[in-house]
């Protein structure tokens, strides 16, 4: 696995923040282990420097990923997301990427939530997940995205996305 911080549209924020990564059988063992035992608690990943984790080949129906990002400019928001991934959205995702899914709850109403797949670990297969701090004009069609939400998108953080792609690594 290779977890990387993109900050190529917003350079002012030098590293992110991996706050908790933890892995389920359940939701509830999810949820548990994310509060007992995570597999990452605050790590910190810098601009091109990703991190890279092994993790065990199997079936993990599911994991969440915390990320956040502070800006080294004075005054300026956080940005922060949760990646869920869980078998119940495999049916209407492909292999690339995670959709959208409203605000999370989770510290404050404004974090942005990512529904991906299921985790499945294959030998020769490297999940790559990618958090991006975006600009402005991304934060305007967020916030027209959650205007039917009953919480809208305020301004409390810079807004971000999350990128997750499988790729095969054949020559290992």
């Amino acid at each position: 696995m290779k977890i990387d911080f993109d900050n190529s549209i917003m350079p002012e924020y030098k590293e992110m923040l991996l706050t908790k990564f933890c892995l389920g059988r359940s939701e509830q063992d999810l949820e548990r282990n994310c509060e007992i035992d995570p597999i990452i608690r605050y790590y910190p990943v810098k601009s091109n420097e990703p991190l890279h984790m092994v993790i065990p080949e199997g079936y993990y129906p599911y994991g969440k990923m915390i990320f956040w990002a502070k800006s080294s400019s004075f005054g300026s928001p956080s940005s922060m997301a949760v990646a869920y991934f869980s078998r119940d959205f495999e049916k209407s995702l492909d292999k690339k990427d995670c959709s959208l899914k409203g605000v999370s709850l989770e510290g404050s109403v404004s974090i942005l939530r990512y529904n991906c797949r299921g985790l499945i670990f294959r030998v020769k297969e490297t999940h790559q997940i990618t958090f991006k701090v975006v600009d402005d004009s991304y934060m305007d069609g967020l916030i027209l995205y959650t205007a039917l939400s009953p919480i809208p998108l305020g301004g409390d953080f810079q807004a971000a996305e999350i990128k997750y792609s499988i790729q095969s690594s054949k020559g290992r």
